[in-house]
């Protein structure tokens, strides 16, 4: 496909799809970038990403001349999924299939560099520029001692490639996410083309490129019994990444999982109602559980993959599958429950937008209703719009979030809340 080919198929998956997909458009430098993904409402829809086939809506990234004319099209990373996540990643499937290469799934916060058509370059995340991963990665990649990091990263993107690397920290860094690394880095993990989709091989570099670069590091693995006992017994890792001929897979090791996701007394005690949908909220917001929160719990589609595979108390697997079993269901309504309102919020943003009425109209119109609680902070006394529901998606959605939490947070307001929405 042609970059203007690419923008035209992702733009109408979101427009088909606006609740599981975003569209963010931003100014940097005055050029205009539109970033596609996926939201936290798409996350365990494989089928759909699959029958769609919306796998690049992991952040692909488009520029645009100052005429508006598209400049080029950025790969990201394709979206990829755990072992045993799925039916085309189930483990008895991926053993049937020739193992490419088996690498460290590094710790920290992807960052993806492109140019823009005045030659500056920068950096961002899945879909964010001035955050701070970007924002660093940026100033990273311009100090003195990254000039060769620089220079490299540039002559891929003359060539139409994306650079791809891991943002680390150490243990005081704001990096950091679970492991502890030596020092702040960015750690060479993908080369894509822009054009064929393809991805380069960066453990086939010139020599002079592991002199001055951290290159993510490779595995001598060769079957998945064999990373699968190596993931049993190995710490200070997060995982690792299994390259196929037609996809790539992750797994995460014991150890990472075990020590900051799950915990099987929570499980078998507190699981309750009111704790999942917290559990499902803290995900869809992206909040950290710290460390010590005897109230919190991670229920990450990654670690429960794993776990499936690792645990070994037949107590344990049976509460670990009822357990899952009901947070699915409940994420299943709470998902639901988010799609119906931002729906209903759109449609007032639709009528301020089209009918342009005072503020006390849009009132007695809407008033009563929880969605125009989320909305009626950026409606305006003249009935004018403060936020573009298109562009600002990611905060509706969280208001939308904090409503549910709001009216979720006791045991029996839970139970309520639920009922209405079964």
């Amino acid at each position: 496909m042609t970059a203007q080919e690419l923008y035209d198929k992702h733009q109408n998956i979101y427009e088909k799809y606006p609740v599981e997909f975003s569209r963010k458009e931003v100014s940097v430098r005055g050029f205009k970038i539109v970033t596609f993904s996926y939201t936290k409402a798409a996350v365990g829809e494989y089928k759909l990403f699959k029958d769609i086939d919306a796998f690049e809506m992991r952040g692909i990234t488009f520029v645009f001349n100052l005429d508006d004319s598209l400049f080029r099209c950025y790969l990201a990373l394709k979206k990829f999924y755990n072992v045993n996540e799925n039916e085309d990643t189930l483990f008895n499937v991926l053993k049937t299939k020739v193992i490419i290469s088996v690498d460290n799934k590094d710790d920290g916060s992807l960052i993806q560099f492109i140019e823009l058509p005045d030659y500056n370059i920068i950096g961002k995340t899945k879909n964010d520029f001035f955050g701070f991963h970007a924002t660093r990665a940026t100033e990273l990649l311009h100090l003195p001692n990254y000039k060769y990091h620089y220079d490299f990263t540039q002559s891929w993107l003359k060539k139409n490639h994306t650079v791809m690397f891991e943002y680390v920290g150490t243990a005081e860094s704001e990096a950091r996410v679970v492991l502890k690394y030596p020092k702040e880095d960015l750690i060479l993990i993908r080369i894509r083309n822009n054009e064929t989709g393809e991805y380069v091989d960066i453990h086939s570099l010139d020599a002079d490129v592991y002199k001055h670069i951290t290159v993510n590091k490779r595995l001598p693995l060769y079957s998945l019994e064999e990373i699968q006992e190596y993931l049993n017994n190995a710490e200070n890792i997060e995982g690792v990444v299994i390259t196929f001929p037609d996809c790539m897979a992750k797994w995460k090791c014991l150890w990472y999982c075990k020590n900051h996701y799950f915990r099987m007394d929570f499980l078998k005690e507190k699981f309750r109602e009111n704790v999942i949908i917290k559990a499902v909220i803290d995900q869809a917001l992206d909040r950290e559980i710290v460390e010590g929160d005897t109230d919190s719990i991670s229920i990450d589609k990654d670690v429960i993959s794993q776990l499936k595979l690792i645990l070994t108390e037949d107590s344990d697997k049976e509460v670990l599958e009822r357990c899952v079993a009901k947070f699915e269901g409940v994420e299943t309504l709470i998902n639901k429950l988010v799609n119906e309102i931002f729906f209903k919020v759109k449609d007032i943003y639709d009528f301020c937008l089209n009918n342009k009425p005072l503020r006390k109209d849009i009132f007695f119109k809407y008033g009563k209703t929880p969605e125009f609680s989320i909305i009626s902070n950026f409606i305006c006394r003249d009935g004018n719009l403060a936020i573009d529901i298109h562009n600002d998606k990611d905060l509706i959605l969280e208001r939308i979030y904090k409503f549910i939490e709001k009216n979720t947070n006791k045991l029996e307001k839970a139970k309520t809340f639920l009922k209405t929405i079964k």
